[in-house]
Formats: structure tokens, sequence, C-alpha cells
């Protein structure tokens, strides 16, 4: 019953002259982690299709295994409208975790609808599963947040974590701020692989900012500084040099900075590394 309702759903999904599927970028994410949905749109109707001509064009629903909808905070933004051509397709990305709460551990299945006002017709996208793992905790520290408007006001109290997560046979580090409480989450954001025996070092600098340095490889080591709100200001790569790692150390005028080892530039780097200096070479003489 089961795989002829599948054949059933998909043969409706032909019939249209569309099909869509939906995709993410991995298969487990971690609580309120970013979770980037693609929205593939394949047009073999024989004419070009206009989508996204008003705010409802998708509607996503993301439901528990025991068929139960996650509550969605609000619908996710209309963007532009976009055509795909004829015997093309188009995959369009939207981030899903800003408006429905997936937080609690669990498998979950996205399905969407896909509005064709040219056809006057709504069409049903073929769903996708995901799995949301709690990860591993390595370390956690409390900070506060003053008000810059108003300095009689008490600090709110944060909350970073790092944690790990293993995807795809690597491990990943990733910085997580949220309030005391755990009501407001304001990042989950990935830092990079790293190594499973280096524990990742931490601090907090004079103006708040959070420093985090790991161990990327076998001799590779990444730098992250992020703000208050976990936004990244600095991702940079270190490795090895002359038998000297690289450390974090707190410099004779109370600023954070790497010694040791050497810098090395990476396509990971934030902001991005600037491109090798050209060389100009003498031009030929006869």
């Amino acid at each position: 019953m089961v795989l002829f309702a599948a054949v059933w759903f998909a043969v409706g999904l032909r019939a249209t002259g569309l099909e869509i599927r939906l995709q993410t970028l991995g298969p487990e994410f971690l609580p309120n982690e970013p979770l980037a949905v693609g929205v593939s749109i394949k047009n073999f109707s024989g004419r070009p299709v206009i989508l996204g001509q008003h705010r409802e064009w998708i509607r996503f629903l993301i439901m528990d295994v025991q068929g139960r909808p996650v509550v969605k905070g609000k619908d996710p933004p209309a963007g532009e409208i976009f055509i795909v051509p004829n015997g093309k397709t188009v995959v369009k990305w939207i981030d899903l975790a800003p408006f429905f709460n997936v937080r609690q551990p669990g498998t979950y299945s996205i399905t969407g609808r896909v509005n064709v006002r040219q056809w006057r017709q709504d069409v049903d996208a073929l769903p996708c599963q995901i799995k949301v793992t709690a990860g591993m905790v390595l370390a956690a520290h409390k900070f506060g947040v003053p008000d810059k408007n108003n300095i009689a006001k008490p600090p709110e109290i944060r909350v970073f974590k790092l944690l790990r997560k293993r995807a795809d046979g690597r491990l990943l580090l990733y910085l997580r701020v949220a309030e005391e409480n755990d009501y407001a989450v304001y990042t989950v954001r990935q830092l990079g692989p790293m190594v499973q025996l280096s524990p990742p070092e931490f601090q907090l600098d004079q103006s708040g900012r959070i420093h985090v340095f790991f161990r990327s490889g076998a001799s590779r080591y990444t730098y992250c500084v992020a703000d208050a709100d976990g936004v990244l200001e600095k991702r940079q790569s270190y490795e090895t040099y002359l038998r000297k790692r690289p450390m974090m150390r707190m410099s004779d005028k109370g600023v954070l900075e790497i010694r040791g080892g050497r810098r090395v530039f990476s396509y990971t780097d934030f902001p991005a590394a600037p491109p090798p200096p050209r060389r100009e070479l003498p031009p030929l003489r006869d």
C-alpha cells in the first residue's frame, strides 16, 4: 500500500509538467542549526513557468515521526519572482531554521507545496527527511552582555557552548550562543572540522568577543572570533612551522593573539584571504 501510494504520488507530480523535490545539504543537524532546504524544480511542461509572484508561492510543513507538525513561528520571506525555462532545473535554497522550532532530537519529514499561479494549481514536492541530534557539549561558559543604551540596566546573561557533531566520518565543531534560560538562541554556527583528541581552547576578551582555537588536522589549526551574538568576525588557518605549533596567548596589552607556527591562507578564511600577488614577467626580446 505504501509503495503504491509513493508511485501514484510521483506520477501525479509528473502529470503537471513539473517535478519538484526537496533536498538538504546533509542528513543530520543540531537543534537551531541553519536548515537550508533546496527546492529543486524541473520543468518539462513545454513552456516556461513563472514562480514566486506572491508570498505563499511555496508552503512548508515539518512533521516528526509520529506525524505531529512542528510549531511554525512565521512564514519564510517571499523572495523574488523567477522563471524556470522549459527543459531546465532551478534550485532555490531557503533556510527554515528561523521559522520552525526544530529543537528536539529526532527524525523529521519536510514537505512542501508550490503554487503555480499561471496554472491555478498546487504541486506537491517530494519530501525529504532529516535527523536532529543533540551533539556533544565540549565546553560551556556564561557571560554578560551590557545594555549599550542603559548603563543602569543589569546585563543580559548568555551562555556560549562548543558542540561537537559527527558528519560523513568527520568531527565538526560548532559555536552556540543563547540566553541563559535557553529561550532565545542567537546562533548555532559551524566553525570547522576538528581532531578528536585535541580539545578546543576558548576565551573571552575585554570587549566580550569569543575566541576559539582548535586543531583541525595533523598540523593544521583554526582560529575563530565571534561577537556576543555569535556572528563570525574572523576565521584563520595556521600550521606548525619549524617544529613550533601555534598557540593562543594573551599579549602584554591584553590582546588575544596567535603565537608560533605560521599563518596559511585557506578558502575557509573569513574575511576571504586576499589573492596572491601577480608576478609580471618581463617581455620577451628578439
